[in-house]
Order: structure tokens, then C-alpha cells, then sequence
């Protein structure tokens, strides 16, 4: 199911097209596979710093995604350029997230 941006006013004006043509990539590679890509990190905080802060997205798929999928999108050009200082993606399968264990004490790391 395609959900829009929940709120893409909130993004910064710089990182708007990047994270668009990134989730339409994303979408487009893992099809219904996808679950979810979300933003952590500064970004999520809204706490982002032009120059100064990376972009960290974390893309969740249904475990039985083809294994090129992500090999296609981590391809020789996965996304247009990131116009953060730099990028991070983690990728999580639906079971893996399932079966990970809870952090020692509750709070952001």
C-alpha cells in the first residue's frame, strides 16, 4: 500500500527531491515487497543540519524479496546525489525486526 510523505512540508527544502526520487526508487525495486522507508536520525528529529548532518533512511522489506532487489538499488547509481554530507540506508526485513531484541533501556542511541 503507497502512502505519501506524512508530512513532506516538514522536510528540509534541500533533501525534498532526493528523499522523493528515493522512495519512488524504492518502491519501484522492492514493488509489493516494500513496507516502509522512514527517516532516523537528525532528520527524524527534526534536527537536521544543512552541511553538517547525514541523511539516514531505514527501508523495511517482507523477507521474501528477491535478493537482486537490493543489489539493484545499491546499484552504481542507487539514487540521485545526496545533497547531505553524507548517506545512510539499513535495510530490515519484516522477520528480522520481529526477532530483534528491545534496546537495554528505552532512549534514542
Amino acid at each position: 500500500m503507497a502512502h505519501p510523505l506524512e508530512d513532506p512540508q516538514s522536510l528540509p527544502t534541500e533533501l525534498r527531491p532526493y528523499l522523493e526520487e528515493l522512495v519512488r526508487r524504492t518502491r519501484t525495486v522492492c514493488g509489493p515487497h516494500l513496507v516502509s522507508v522512514f527517516a532516523v536520525g537528525s532528520l527524524a528529529l527534526r534536527d537536521y543540519r544543512h552541511g553538517r548532518s547525514d541523511v539516514d533512511v531505514t527501508v523495511v522489506v517482507e523477507p521474501s524479496l528477491p535478493g537482486p532487489a537490493l543489489h539493484d538499488l545499491a546499484g552504481p547509481s542507487p539514487t540521485p546525489t545526496c545533497p547531505a554530507r553524507r548517506r545512510a540506508w539499513n535495510w530490515w526485513s519484516t522477520e528480522r525486526i520481529s526477532s530483534a531484541a528491545p534496546p537495554l533501556r528505552p532512549g534514542i542511541y
